[in-house]
C-alpha cells in the first residue's frame, strides 16, 4: 500500500489552539459536557452528603446511647461515629464517607478534564484515602483513626492551595476567597487540635466548622464555571494553556 507522507499526516492534524485541539483536551466532545455537569453539580451534592451523614450519625449515636456519648452538649465527630460501639451510627458514617469519596473522585475527574491540572491529583487521592481510613477505623480501636483525620485535612489543604495557585484566570476576589477558606479551615482545625492535645480544652464545634469549610472549597469550582458563561466555559490553568498552545503565565 502507498504510505501517507509524514508531511501530509502533519498537515491533517489539527493546529494547536484550534477548536479541535480544545476538544482534544477533554478526550472526546461528550466528555466536556459530562465534566462541566460534574463540576457544576457535584460540589453541592458532596456538601449535602456530608451534612446528612453527620446529622444522621449524631442522631443515631445520641439515640442509641441514651444521651450525649461524651457527656457534653456537643462531642467530637469521632465520638459520635464510634459510640455505641458497632452501632448504626458507625454504619451510616462509613457509608456516607464512602459515598463522598466516590463523588469527590468523579468531581476530581471533571475538574482535571477541564483544566489538565494533573499535579494535584495525587494529593487529593491521598486525602480521600486518609478520609476512608478515618471513617473505617473507629477512634477506640486505634490511633490510626486520628492520623487519618489529620492527614485528610493536611492533604485537602495542600491540594486546594495547589489548585488555586495553578488557576491563572480566576478573579483576584475568587483567588483570595479560596485562600480564605483554606486559612479558616486550617485555623479552625489547628485551634481545636492544639487546644485538645496541649491544653486539655474540648472545643469540638471547631472541628465541625473545619470539616464543613474543607469540603465547601469545591463550591468555588461550581461558581467559577457557572459564572464563566458560554464565552469561556473552561477554567484554564497553566497546564491547559500549554496544551492548547495559547501561552499563559509561566
Amino acid at each position: 500500500r502507498h504510505r501517507r507522507p509524514l508531511a501530509a499526516a502533519a498537515a491533517a492534524a489539527p493546529p494547536r489552539g484550534s477548536v479541535c485541539a480544545v476538544r482534544a483536551l477533554g478526550g472526546q466532545q461528550h466528555e466536556d459536557g459530562t465534566a462541566r455537569s460534574l463540576v457544576i453539580f457535584v460540589p453541592g451534592v458532596v456538601l449535602a452528603t456530608f451534612v446528612a451523614t453527620l446529622a444522621l450519625t449524631v442522631y443515631f449515636s445520641v439515640t442509641l446511647w441514651g444521651g450525649s456519648p461524651c457527656g457534653m452538649w456537643v462531642c467530637d465527630i469521632s465520638v459520635y461515629a464510634a459510640y455505641p460501639e458497632n452501632g448504626m451510627e458507625a454504619v451510616i458514617f462509613r457509608v456516607g464517607f464512602s459515598l463522598m469519596a466516590v463523588q469527590l473522585l468523579a468531581l476530581l475527574w471533571g475538574r482535571m478534564t477541564m483544566t489538565a491540572n494533573l499535579h494535584t491529583v495525587p494529593v487529593f487521592v491521598l486525602a480521600l484515602i486518609s478520609m476512608l481510613v478515618m471513617a473505617f477505623v473507629p477512634c477506640y480501636a486505634s490511633p490510626v483513626h486520628f492520623y487519618g483525620a489529620l492527614l485528610t485535612f493536611v492533604f485537602l489543604g495542600v491540594g486546594e492551595v495547589m489548585d488555586n495557585r495553578a488557576d491563572t484566570v480566576s478573579s483576584s476576589t475568587l483567588v483570595y476567597a479560596r485562600y480564605g477558606i483554606v486559612a479558616a479551615t486550617s485555623g479552625s482545625f489547628g485551634i481545636w487540635f492544639c487546644a485538645q492535645m496541649f491544653l486539655g480544652l474540648d472545643w469540638p464545634i471547631l472541628e465541625f466548622v473545619a470539616a464543613f469549610l474543607a469540603f465547601s472549597y469545591f463550591l468555588t469550582w461550581t461558581y467559577q464555571l457557572a459564572s464563566a458563561g458560554e464565552e469561556d466555559p473552561r477554567p484554564k490553568t497553566r497546564a491547559s494553556h500549554q496544551l492548547l498552545g495559547t501561552g499563559g503565565a509561566p
